[in-house]
């Protein structure tokens, strides 16, 4: 993730960077950071429903574990 993360400062779009990003969160979905980052990948290429559903996909991983910690409470 940390690879995307570097490529994803500039301000275009970096396939390289979208490429790390995809892989980082299909091998962890927990990652919040790596779905918000794949997020502003897709903005940075125009694709608002990619971007959309990244961000959901980071609002759904911190649902999941703050429900996850009420539980152990």
């Amino acid at each position: 993730m940390l690879r995307g993360k570097a490529l994803n400062v500039l301000p275009g779009f970096s396939q390289g960077a979208h490429d790390a990003l995809s892989k980082a969160v299909k091998l962890d979905p927990r990652l919040v950071e790596g779905w918000i980052q794949l997020g502003e990948s897709f903005w940075k290429k125009r694709d608002v429903e990619g971007a959309k559903n990244c961000f959901v996909g980071a609002l759904s991983s911190v649902k999941m574990f703050l429900f996850c910690s009420v539980i152990w409470l």
